[in-house]
């Protein structure tokens, strides 16, 4: 009975209640239905009007197109193909005309014959003429201009240099005639207080033909040098890393010289090789009188020194005659040069090996092999029946033996570097094997002492003040820290090893203890997480938590302690009531 009873039978024998709604619904689904079909409909109408249109307009638009197409095709057919018409059949109907008036009346009816048709046909011809020259005329002009264009844009262009009145030659664009004087002045010597030589070129530019002979920048540099209306020579040019120190015509024997400095570092090792360490060049060309110079100033040059002071790291187990060893320098040399060094030699130290060294180094290059040992590797096992800390070798480890390639580059005779190219290994190493507990207990006994310390505590966090002191309420055993968000750093207040580390959900909640030796420890409690670990030693100011809320706490705060042989401190006493910064 109740509200079933209506809905099976309505109320008053009424229609059923739930039909009434069903009713209603449908009503409403009916209606939205009828208003989707009736706006897609208004819809498609719009879009068929605005496709219709844009038929019309577009198939205007082709008409219109169409008829211009039309209109153009008539014209050109009316004017002048007319105009050409009439002129190609003139001659036949004049011939016409004569040939009539001859079988008339003989020579002067023919003539008679012709005057009266070409007089009736002269207006025509002179507008079929305007015709002609009105579209014939621009369109013989634009042909000649774009033959004239073509024409213009095949023809290539070149700079002709003239220097002091003659022709140097031509070249490319201007680009390359700077490239030649550049050369040109890089065989130049200047003297302290020379004026720098300058040309003054004349540039024509001109077309390509097919006598026209284009020159390169070294080409411009000799012809430059050879019209400056100087005295030159077909010389050899030494240049040590780009720097030009003069010319001689002797370039066989300064080539020959260099060779020999070359065979001097050489010492016959196996696999040994020599260079310059400097970019050295001799170049052949034109050198103006000016910069050539006597070949025994340039050999002289050559094997000169200059003054460079070469430096020498000590590393572990070096001595004063191992240094000077290394660097193959007299021992009483090196001691010349760094005074003192037989009383301090230690590593790291910067000791001069040379005052100076030759113009042109020479880099050698030493393939060597040597004995060398081949160190083991050792291999940890955990094993979590064992404590943590405790470590076991279960196989000694064995360094094996090999042949190890090493080359050596020294310049000027002084050793540079080393570089390891591979090791061959003669005797395989033997794998060390350690067995490591990883067993954690939760804690570790506490020291036992008097107690006494010499040590300052710090504040455990960064920020933060005490919230409530250790006599705040009935069994408070330490400080609490608050005014720091959860999540803020808590370091150890000073050095020790972790005791314990754990995770409670009650009372300290997540906390650790560390002792610091003598019967002293701190505990740091309510923490968020913990990072030290039970066994990790740690100094002060190290991370060892987070402040949080776990355990009983009334919300997020630090709780600290000091306790001497299990007795309870007050931290303020030794720690202050707020931060102070470290």
């Amino acid at each position: 009975m109740g509200f079933l009873h209506l809905c099976r039978e309505g109320e008053n024998g009424k229609a059923p209640f739930w039909k009434s709604i069903c009713n209603y619904a449908t009503t409403v689904c009916c209606q939205l239905g009828l208003t989707v079909i009736r706006r897609t409909k208004n819809a498609w109408r719009k879009c068929r009007r605005i496709g219709g249109r844009m038929a019309v307009r577009t198939k205007n638009f082709a008409g219109e197109i169409a008829g211009l197409g039309i209109k153009t095709a008539k014209f050109l057919k009316n004017e002048i193909f007319n105009a050409i018409l009439f002129f190609v059949t003139a001659p036949y109907h004049l011939g016409k005309a004569f040939v009539r008036g001859w079988k008339v009346g003989g020579p002067k009816d023919a003539f008679s014959c012709v005057w009266h048709v070409f007089s009736q046909t002269g207006a025509a011809l002179l507008k079929h003429l305007r015709v002609l020259f009105s579209y014939a005329l621009p369109a013989a002009a634009l042909a000649f201009l774009l033959v004239t264009v073509t024409a213009q844009r095949n023809d290539g262009y070149v700079v002709r240099i003239g220097v002091n009145g003659e022709t140097v030659g031509c070249v490319e664009d201007e680009s390359v005639y700077f490239a030649g004087e550049s050369l040109m002045q890089q065989r130049i010597i200047y003297g302290d207080g020379d004026e720098i030589y300058h040309l003054a070129p004349h540039m024509t530019l001109e077309r390509v033909t097919d006598s026209t002979e284009v020159m390169s920048a070294e080409e411009l540099c000799n012809e430059l040098i050879r019209h400056s209306g100087n005295v030159f020579e077909e010389a050899y040019g030494l240049y040590v890393d780009g720097v030009f120190y003069g010319a001689t015509t002797e370039g066989e024997t300064m080539s020959r010289d260099l060779q020999a400095i070359l065979e001097s570092y050489k010492t016959g090792a196996e696999n040994e090789t020599v260079r310059f360490h400097n970019d050295v060049q001799v170049r052949a060309g034109l050198y103006l009188e000016s910069s050539m110079v006597n070949y025994g100033e340039l050999y002289a040059l050559m094997n000169s020194s200059v003054d460079y002071a070469a430096t020498y790291t000590v590393v572990a187990n070096d001595s004063p005659i191992r240094i000077a060893n290394k660097n193959n320098i007299s021992l009483k040399t090196l001691m010349a040069l760094n005074p003192g060094i037989s009383e301090v030699c230690q590593i790291g130290q910067e000791v001069i090996v040379s005052a100076d060294r030759p113009l042109l180094s020479v880099e050698t290059t030493v393939v060597e092999e040597r004995e060398v040992e081949v160190p083991y590797e050792s291999v940890t096992i955990p094993d979590s029946t064992i404590s943590y800390g405790v470590s076991t070798v279960s196989r000694r480890g064995k360094n094996g033996s090999g042949i190890e390639t090493v080359e050596k580059v020294y310049v000027a005779g002084i050793l540079t570097e080393t570089n390891v190219l591979g090791v061959n290994v003669t005797q395989e190493p033997v794998t060390e094997y350690v067995i490591r507990g990883t067993h954690m207990s939760t804690s570790i006994q506490p020291s036992k002492g008097d107690g006494t310390f010499d040590w300052e505590f710090k504040w455990p966090t960064r920020g933060g003040y005490q919230t409530c002191s250790i006599d705040g309420y009935k069994g408070h055993t330490g400080m609490d820290i608050g005014g720091l968000p959860v999540g803020t750093p808590i370091y150890a207040a000073a050095d020790g090893i972790v005791i314990k580390s754990v995770k409670n959900l009650t009372g300290y909640g997540y906390h650790i203890i560390i002792d610091h030796g003598n019967g002293v420890q701190t505990l740091y409690g309510h923490c968020n997480s913990l990072i030290a670990k039970v066994g990790d030693v740690v100094k002060q100011g190290d991370k060892i938590a987070t402040l949080g809320a776990t355990g009983n706490a009334d919300g997020k705060h630090l709780h600290f302690e000091i306790r001497i042989n299990g007795e309870y401190k007050d931290p303020s006493d030794y720690l202050g009531t707020s931060y102070r910064k470290w």
